[in-house]
């Protein structure tokens, strides 16, 4: 029958029955694929119960085989994400790379929509790729130099919450290639710096330009001293003309959240420092002053002190003694024990702000500047007392580097 019929009626067959399956699953019925509880996924070492990622690749094979790339890329990705959650590693890393490749069929087609630029979507284009290059330190895809928002939103038809899931989807999957696939930092950086242009083009007007101007130093030949003025008008005619519930389809096709693609940054940055892949000084030092002004402009403490620890580790790295030592003590000004400790531990393993603190420290004694050292491990005993040695490991690594210091001393 398949080779009888039309390209068109195959394709208007496939939509059907993903249609069939999508209305039965969110009616409860996910049971409907069959009868038998014994059905299971077999790898090489045991068997996994079959759950909801059979339904949902199923599902999301019909829709790819009907063209209709969108929910096909959200049905491959909860499919992995059922397969993840069973811990079902390398078939979830495989559902991701489906995925992944219906969104390139996605932006593919966006990069080829006629789009009326004006002057401000023309320049915030050109921005967000020279952003973008200067991290990669390589030129973009043809294809992905063309798109702005509005290429976007026509593609995603508007459905700002698909192209954040895709975000999600982009940043678990430079996750999974970077640990499974041989030498996956080189696939992996090129998905992270996919998902930082997408965030920038689709990041709301006032943070893009405030990301700008605290990165003017490393834009200086692109004119953004107008930007936030721009950003600053647009809103405010915007507010004086509509209300909040009779917002355009358009006006509401941006991103507010930039913590969805943290991980992009931390990714990223986790390769240029761990692999072999050749990241020079201002890739690194660009790459982490953006992570700096994005959780700042995210305005989340803890994430703007992790970030500042990655700078000034990054610059003493490098040999710039005089800026990581600046960083550190921008870290000490607004580090509070109470409200940040425990949250860094839980988020990042450990008190990264303390750790940066002892390293700085140490700098200062082999500098000579003994006075600023004992200062530095003056903190980190007011610290000591406070930490709560079982939330992790930050006490006992500072007991040790404090009795250092005075040996040192």
């Amino acid at each position: 029958i398949n080779g009888l019929m039309l390209n068109d009626q195959k394709k208007r067959t496939h939509f059907e029955v993903a249609t069939f399956y999508s209305s039965s699953f969110h009616r409860g019925g996910d049971s409907s694929l069959g009868e038998n509880d014994s059905s299971s996924l077999s790898t090489d070492i045991t068997s996994v119960p079959s759950t909801n990622w059979e339904l949902f690749h199923i599902i999301a094979l019909h829709y790819d085989l009907a063209y209709v790339p969108i929910p096909a890329m959200l049905h491959y990705y909860d499919s992995s994400a059922s397969l993840a959650s069973l811990g079902v590693r390398d078939k979830a890393h495989g559902r991701l790379l489906s995925a992944y490749l219906m969104l390139e069929k996605i932006l593919h087609h966006a990069s080829t929509l006629y789009v009326k630029l004006d002057e401000a979507k023309e320049q915030r284009r050109q921005i967000a790729g020279q952003i973008v290059r200067t991290i990669g330190n390589e030129d973009l895809k043809e294809s992905m130099k063309i798109l702005t928002k509005d290429h976007l939103r026509l593609a995603f038809d508007g459905d700002i919450f698909a192209f954040k899931k895709s975000l999600i989807m982009l940043t678990k999957f430079g996750q999974s290639v970077g640990t499974i696939e041989k030498e996956g930092y080189l696939f992996g950086s090129e998905v992270y710096l996919q998902t930082i242009l997408l965030v920038l083009l689709v990041v709301e007007d006032e943070a893009f330009a405030n990301l700008t101007l605290r990165l003017g130093s490393f834009l200086g030949q692109l004119d953004i001293s107008c930007m936030k003025d721009k950003a600053e008008e647009d809103f405010s005619s915007e507010n004086g003309s509509l209300s909040s519930n009779n917002l355009s389809v358009e006006e509401m096709f941006d991103i507010g959240d930039l913590t969805i693609f943290f991980p992009a940054f931390s990714g990223l940055l986790t390769f240029y420092r761990d692999s072999p892949i050749g990241a020079n000084q201002l890739q690194e030092t660009f790459l982490a002053n953006l992570f700096v002004a994005v959780t700042q402009e995210a305005n989340q403490m803890i994430h703007v002190l992790r970030t500042k620890c990655i700078l000034s580790h990054l610059y003493l790295k490098h040999g710039n003694i005089a800026k990581a030592l600046e960083e550190c003590e921008g870290i000490k000004d607004v580090y509070d024990h109470d409200a940040h400790s425990l949250e860094l531990a839980n988020v990042y393993g450990m008190d990264w702000s303390l750790i940066c603190v002892a390293t700085m420290a140490s700098t200062y004694l082999f500098k000579g500047q003994f006075a600023a050292a004992r200062q530095n491990i003056n903190f980190l005993k007011t610290q000591m007392l406070k930490l709560d040695e079982f939330a992790s490991s930050t006490k006992a690594m500072s007991k040790g580097t404090v009795s250092s210091f005075y040996l040192l001393l």
